[in-house]
């Protein structure tokens, strides 16, 4: 949740930067769009975050809702890619990772990403 919440945070942070002052949020963690909208109570870890994230969307006309992971499949990957490098990068759409240009071709034909799970 903490690298879902970082990659919120810095999308906010690009779209002021950029001025959109409408945005709509498509989120795949349900538990985070409810500590976003103080259904839930929030973790101490990413206390700072969110709370940075609900003052930045006082800037915005904005619509939340969720989605399925698998209608989410770019920004999932992403996500997962930032938390493990720790580190902060932007793309345009030739330098993606090789694996995150294949959802995104996969995505412009909308075609559906199946997620499986494996058993052992």
């Amino acid at each position: 949740m903490s690298a879902e919440a970082m990659a919120l945070l810095e999308g906010l942070q690009l779209c002021k930067t950029h001025g959109f002052p409408h945005v709509e949020i498509e989120i795949d963690s349900l538990t985070l769009l409810k500590v976003v909208r103080r259904e839930m109570k929030c973790p101490w870890r990413i206390w700072g975050v969110v709370c940075h994230i609900r003052h930045l969307l006082e800037d915005f006309t904005s619509v939340l809702h969720h989605c399925y992971r698998e209608l989410n499949a770019v920004a999932d990957s992403l996500a997962k890619l930032a938390s493990t490098s720790r580190a902060s990068s932007s793309y345009c759409a030739t330098s993606f990772p090789r694996d995150i240009r294949g959802l995104l071709q996969l995505d412009r034909v909308s075609y559906p990403y199946i997620r499986r799970q494996w058993k052992p």
